[in-house]
């Protein structure tokens, strides 16, 4: 707010409902400071559809247009060139917009119950009260151990990586783009290569329907919420870091779950038998699916993926679902067939798939992370989990291997987990 105070609006004659202005040109900062870059519709009927969900009464078209004409004025932004329109723009945060706040400061956190539950299917989940017990109650001591050591450390990333992603491949970019954008995609660029944008690690679960299903540790403003490129430059108190994984997470715990200790690539055996050792990167992703998805969803699961992928801002996802639709035309190759097949490699956790039992993989790994977490605590060790993988200071590396597999075998009945180091 104080930043948006600073443009003077208040004090401008002829500015009508300076306060409100004021209020949503803050806003629209504080989202490009977060966001870096976003959208912004010139359709009056977007915010009046919406403004009773989220956006507050002052949150209107002429106060939007206002708030993105003063911080052009003022260079705090800057327009994505030749996609300007009466129906929309895109707009990306200048570095001079970063340098007016705190760059140590990390992300402000909303306060939120540290153990949630969501109930439904799909898109249809919705909160719902959280069971008090002595489970619940010990979850959410741990992590707020956790997350109490987390504020210690500084995280922090280089978003500059992606942000030249967007800057060159918006999505209204085409080959034949009406824009002119076949110049502009070589030469437009912004120099971010200095910023450092600060994270929240504070974490939380969300388990599902019950608290058999989930359990999964999330962050809104943490190492989890930035792109995959970005994760790369993630530092911890300054120092880089390294970000070791578990590989095959699940395939490798189904195979746990019936006795079975699994080493060898369970998606190249797969690729393998249906010919060609070049379908892997195919089937990992149809083996993701059928394992959070049922017999009739399945199919569907996997086609909704390679959308969300080709759709991406992110380019090494694009480039994922590109090669796995020519990957499928190449060798006229279906997802159900890559199903059948997987069923056929691995007979022993066949049953498992197409069933949705990632739910229940996910309470799983959700202990793991949190048991590594609190290990590398009580050693002074900041860390950041993601899931299958640990971010940590690179001096810390060994010391974390070490802990991941000590949490993976006691969750796992004493089975030893497969960890990928990465370079």
């Amino acid at each position: 707010m104080e930043v948006a105070k600073s443009l003077g609006i208040r004090g401008r004659a002829g500015v009508q409902n300076s306060e409100a202005k004021e209020t949503a040109t803050a806003v629209m900062l504080a989202n490009l400071f977060y966001d870096h870059t976003i959208s912004i519709s010139h359709r009056a009927s977007y915010y009046s559809r919406y403004k009773r969900i989220y956006i507050p009464s002052w949150h209107t078209l002429a106060n939007v247009l206002f708030a993105e004409n003063e911080l052009l004025e003022a260079e705090l932004i800057i327009p994505l060139p030749g996609v300007q329109g009466v129906s929309s723009s895109v707009v990306f945060a200048t570095p001079l917009l970063f340098s007016m706040f705190d760059g140590g400061e990390a992300p402000f956190m909303m306060e939120k119950d540290l153990v949630q539950m969501r109930v439904g299917r799909k898109k249809d989940k919705r909160p719902a009260p959280c069971p008090d017990n002595a489970f619940t109650r010990g979850r959410k001591r741990d992590l707020e151990e956790l997350n109490e050591f987390s504020r210690e450390a500084n995280f922090s990333f280089n978003p500059n990586v992606t942000l030249q992603t967007q800057l060159h491949k918006h999505p209204l970019y085409t080959s034949s783009s009406p824009y002119g954008m076949d110049s502009l995609k070589s030469t437009f660029t912004i120099d971010y290569s200095t910023i450092s944008r600060p994270l929240n690690q504070s974490m939380h679960t969300v388990f599902n329907n019950d608290l058999e299903h989930g359990g999964r540790l999330y962050t809104s403003a943490g190492v989890q919420n930035i792109k995959r490129a970005e994760r790369k430059t993630v530092t911890i108190n300054g120092s880089e870091t390294s970000e070791p994984d578990f590989s095959a997470y699940h395939l490798r715990m189904l195979y746990a779950m019936v006795g079975i200790q699994y080493n060898d690539d369970g998606y190249l055996a797969v690729a393998e038998e249906l010919g060609s050792l070049k379908l892997r990167p195919l089937v990992k992703l149809c083996f993701n699916t059928a394992i959070n998805a049922t017999e009739k969803e399945y199919s569907g699961g996997v086609i909704n993926r390679l959308n969300e992928l080709t759709k991406s801002i992110e380019s090494d996802k694009v480039a994922e679902g590109k090669l796995c639709w020519d990957l499928m035309e190449e060798y006229d190759v279906t997802p159900n067939q890559i199903l059948e097949q997987l069923k056929v490699t691995h007979r022993d956790i066949a049953h498992y798939l197409a069933t949705g039992i990632g739910a229940e993989l996910q309470k799983l790994d959700g202990q793991i992370i949190l048991d590594i977490g609190l290990g590398l605590k009580a050693d002074l060790i900041h860390s950041a989990g993601v899931h299958d993988s640990i971010i940590v200071a690179d001096e810390h590396l060994t010391k974390t291997v070490d802990m991941m597999h000590e949490a993976y075998s006691r969750n796992m009945n004493g089975f030893k987990a497969v960890i990928d180091i990465g370079d």
